[in-house]
C-alpha cells in the first residue's frame, strides 16, 4: 500500500489563504478516486524553506484505473495529481505513462494531452472526479502515440540530437554539462537496444532524470571530471523535464 506524504494527508489550508480558498482535503479525493476505479501507484511531495508550509506543499499522486491495470501491456497510462495546501499551486490533472520495463513515470506534456488546472475558488469533488474522467478518455490517444513513436524509426544523427537537446533541458549552461549525448543514450538493458523514436526517448529520460551518469569526455570549468549526475528529486523540475523531453521527442514524429 503506498503511504501518502504529510501534505496530502493535512486537514486545513495554509492560516494566509482567505475565506474564499476551496480546500478540500487530498485524502478525501484519493478516496474518490478509489471509489471510481482509481488505485494509488506512487506519491511524494515538494521540499519547503519556510516551516510555515510544511505539511501543506504542493504533492503530486500518481493513480492508475482498474481499465488500464487489465490490459496487462507494457505501458499503462496513468493520471497524476497535483495539489497544494498552501496556496502555491492550483489543483492539476493530467496524464503520464508508467513504463514496466524500468519503473520510470513520464509525463506527457500538454501538446498530446492537456493537463486541467483547477482553481481552488469554487473547486468541488464533481469537477475533479469530471476532470480525472476526462484525462483517462485521452488514454486511447496516448497509446496511439506510443504506438507510433514505436513504429519511427530514427536515425544516428536524429538520436544524438534528442540526446543533446535533453541535456540542454537539465544543464542550459554548455559548461555545466556534465554528459554527452553518448551517454544520454546507453543502453542500460537489453529491451532497450533498439532505435525505434519511443525506445530512444525512454533510454535519454531515464539517463537524464535517473542519474548516476559518469561521462570522462567532459571536463568542468575547474579542471576535473565531472561527479557521477544526481537524480532529479525536486517535484516541480521532475514534471518539466519529464514534459520537455515529451515535446522534444515529439519533434521527431513529426
Amino acid at each position: 500500500m503506498i503511504a501518502l506524504p504529510q501534505s496530502a494527508l493535512s486537514t486545513r489550508s495554509h492560516e494566509r489563504l482567505s475565506a474564499r480558498y476551496g480546500f478540500i482535503p487530498t485524502t478525501e479525493i484519493v478516496d474518490a478516486f478509489s471509489r471510481e476505479g482509481w488505485t494509488l501507484t506512487s506519491a511524494n511531495e515538494a521540499k519547503v524553506r519556510h516551516q510555515s508550509r510544511q505539511g501543506l506543499q504542493r504533492h503530486l499522486l500518481r493513480f492508475a484505473h482498474e481499465s488500464q491495470l487489465q490490459l496487462g501491456i507494457k505501458e499503462r497510462i496513468e493520471t497524476i495529481l497535483i495539489n497544494s495546501h498552501d496556496g502555491t499551486s492550483s489543483l492539476q490533472i493530467g496524464a503520464g505513462i508508467f513504463r514496466m520495463a524500468c519503473a520510470n513515470g513520464i509525463v506527457i506534456a500538454d501538446n498530446t494531452v492537456a493537463s486541467i488546472r483547477l482553481g481552488h475558488h469554487k473547486l468541488n469533488m464533481d469537477t475533479v472526479l469530471n476532470s480525472a474522467h476526462t484525462i483517462l478518455g485521452q488514454a486511447e490517444k496516448v497509446s496511439e502515440v506510443i504506438e507510433g513513436w514505436k513504429g519511427t524509426q530514427i536515425s544516428e544523427e536524429d538520436a544524438f540530437h534528442l540526446a543533446e537537446q535533453g541535456i540542454k533541458l537539465r544543464w542550459p549552461e554548455a559548461e555545466s554539462r556534465p554528459i554527452t549525448a553518448r551517454v544520454a543514450l546507453a543502453v542500460n538493458r537489453s529491451a532497450d537496444a533498439h532505435n525505434d523514436l519511443w525506445t530512444t526517448f525512454n533510454r535519454v529520460q531515464e539517463n537524464i532524470i535517473r542519474g548516476g551518469q559518469s561521462d570522462l569526455t567532459r571536463i568542468s570549468p575547474r579542471g576535473k571530471h565531472f561527479r557521477a549526475t544526481r537524480s532529479v528529486k525536486s517535484l516541480a523540475e521532475n514534471v518539466r523535464l519529464n514534459k520537455g523531453l515529451w515535446e522534444i521527442a515529439s519533434q521527431f514524429a513529426q
